[in-house]
């Protein structure tokens, strides 16, 4: 399996978390992202996750406790003094010797390292000289950081007064008032916990978000909540069953404690590397990989599908070797693209059905443009668009069969291994849940318009 523009790690450990019982086999995964940053942090989490799994026995409630660690080094802006002494005691020892090397290297040298575990696990890195150094000082908080000044950076952007107007209407899009409140404490604590849980001893500014002790490497919509199914999330039960980051936490929980049991018993090499995805022809074997993941790259305004398909389906394994192996594009930007094209973005198409699933507006209010009743129905639009007629003219334009045939693949009619469109409305107007389901995607960061395209080789 190869995950290129892997971003964080979330679609690798997704992928190993809902392995079969029945998979046996040994497990080859190559990850890469060009942002050096995302390629570190991956670094670390990965490096945390096997040592963690590789302990002769790992007790369950060590890999519960571990499983909290991943999700606070992953997502919350101050951490406790446990999860920090993860960091200083397993894996600053596991790169102190990489570090030590790329000290002597010169600017801008590749080095790579191989890390061997107990149970046939390991784990490959090349970067370059710069972001080896960088792995260690992602473990260290910075002297001069204190709480105190790293809540203010962070609030500086995530509830800076000049961004008030746009917060309140994506506040009020969402409909519900617990959500708006839940949402409302994440951007004031940065912490990933439920809602009702204590805050006291999360003082410590987390070094893998904090490495620039200057500034706040996020906006102020980054959420935790946009890259995981909106759908899973909200189907976790809990206690306080409005509360949505603590239904992630939970959610999470589980998918980590899954990952960690799979890996402890797994045959497993990762790999991991820092550049372009133009470039990878040149560093991994052709012929090779069972399921390439893609990200989207394959949007036009990245690489496009033709170069995608072109520099990454040498690496897929041919038909005859895997009928099944598969390269699986992710499309963002391109429903929304037609739509501009064709001059519907400044159309209200199905205000009708729209109207069904939105309280009844304040008319008055929707003679002004910049009116939140008006921004929540501009906002709506998207989720009862024509999408599938949309991306088969995105699929014209772009010639995707004269690219197949080309390149010698086709895409899949139907997909066997991800949901075509995995964010759409699924339940039908007057169904039970339908306006919930609305509500809930209308709330988040997805826009409906996601869609996958799953790709094979036919020589």
């Amino acid at each position: 399996m190869k995950v290129k523009a892997s971003g964080d790690l979330r679609n690798v450990v997704k992928t190993i978390a809902d392995l079969p019982d029945s998979f046996q086999q040994k497990l080859h995964v190559s990850i890469n992202d060009r942002d050096h940053v995302v390629v570190v942090r991956n670094v670390i989490l990965l490096l945390l996750a096997l040592d963690a799994t590789s302990a002769a026995s790992p007790k369950a409630g060590n890999v519960q406790d571990i499983s909290e660690v991943l999700i606070h080094l992953w997502y919350s802006s101050f951490i406790p003094e446990r999860v920090l002494d993860h960091l200083q005691k397993r894996v600053i020892p596991l790169i102190s010797d990489a570090y030590d090397k790329a000290s002597t290297l010169r600017p801008g040298a590749l080095m790579s390292k191989m890390w061997h575990f107990p149970s046939q696990k390991s784990l490959r890195v090349e970067l370059r000289r710069e972001e080896w150094l960088k792995v260690k000082e992602f473990c260290e908080v910075l002297k001069t950081l204190t709480y105190e000044k790293a809540r203010a950076t962070r609030l500086s952007v995530t509830l800076a007064p000049q961004r008030t107007d746009y917060r309140e209407r994506w506040h009020f899009k969402e409909l519900s008032p617990p959500i708006r409140v839940a949402r409302q404490r994440f951007q004031e604590d940065g912490l990933l916990l439920p809602f009702g849980h204590p805050r006291i001893g999360f003082h410590i500014p987390n070094p893998t978000i904090f490495y620039n002790g200057t500034a706040w490497p996020m906006d102020d919509k980054a959420d935790p909540l946009t890259g995981w199914s909106i759908q899973e999330v909200y189907g976790t039960k809990t206690s306080a069953t409005a509360d949505v980051y603590g239904k992630l936490f939970v959610h999470l929980r589980k998918v980590m404690k899954k990952f960690l049991d799979r890996l402890a018993i797994m045959n497993v090499d990762f790999e991991m590397v820092n550049i372009d995805a133009k470039e990878l022809p040149l560093h991994l074997p052709k012929d090779h990989y069972t399921r390439i993941e893609v990200s989207n790259i394959s949007d036009a305004g990245y690489l496009g599908i033709r170069a995608t398909l072109q520099a990454l389906t040498p690496l897929l394994q041919p038909p005859k070797r895997n009928p099944n192996a598969t390269l699986i594009t992710l499309f963002l930007n391109a429903v929304m693209e037609i739509s501009k094209a064709s001059g519907e973005e400044d159309s209200m198409s199905n205000m009708g059905l729209l109207m069904e699933y939105l309280p009844r507006p304040d008319w008055i209010s929707l003679a002004k443009p910049q009116g939140a009743d008006m921004m929540r129905i501009w906002d709506s639009r998207a989720l009862v668009m024509d999408v599938k007629k949309h991306f088969q003219k995105y699929m014209e334009i772009h010639g995707f069969n004269r690219v197949a045939a080309d390149l010698k693949v086709v895409f899949k009619s139907r997909n066997t291994i991800i949901e075509e469109w995995p964010t759409q409305l699924k339940l039908q107007l007057g169904q039970k849940g339908a306006e919930e389901e609305f509500r809930n995607l209308l709330g988040s960061d997805f826009s409906g318009l996601e869609h996958y395209v799953e790709w094979r080789r036919t020589v």
